[in-house]
């Protein structure tokens, strides 16, 4: 596991979006979706739920906002 994965995976807790949070991470979405598909891989299962309307929700989430 990837130091880059979990703070990928922490940024878009703490923003809610992927796109959002790769823009405050200086990456594009796509290198950010990728970390996060790794990090998947490693543990087994998925780290969030994607939708593809505006509302999100990821673990670790604290809010509902996004």
């Amino acid at each position: 596991m990837l130091l880059a994965q979990v703070e990928g995976f922490l940024e878009v807790a703490r923003r809610g979006n992927v796109s959002r949070a790769a823009e405050a991470m200086f990456v594009t979405q796509p290198t950010l979706t990728a970390r996060l598909h790794a990090l998947e891989r490693e543990l087994g299962e998925p780290v969030g739920e994607r939708r593809s309307e505006p509302r999100c929700r990821w673990k670790g989430e604290a809010s509902s906002r996004c």
